[in-house]
């Protein structure tokens, strides 16, 4: 288990049953330990790609659910 405690951390979302879906999250703080066995944390940012992922932090967001109020892309990933 990884522990939520790196900015930059990305997470799957887990369903009820415990199992993961295609949703995940990049932590943006450094403590979130809320975020500890109820995600299922895989991979991290590379700290060179930490401004990409602070431009995203400020597109506004709909509430309740916070979905972005503008499309939201990611067109291109790597695999380390």
């Amino acid at each position: 288990n990884i522990q939520h405690t790196l900015q930059g951390l990305v997470s799957m979302v887990r369903d009820a049953s415990g199992g993961v879906d295609s949703r995940f999250f990049i932590q943006l703080q450094n403590d979130a330990g809320w975020a500890d066995d109820r995600y299922a944390a895989f991979g991290i940012v590379l700290e060179n790609d930490m401004e990409v992922v602070k431009q995203l932090e400020k597109v506004p967001v709909q509430p309740p659910k916070n979905n972005p109020k503008q499309p939201v892309r990611i067109v291109a990933s790597g695999v380390l």
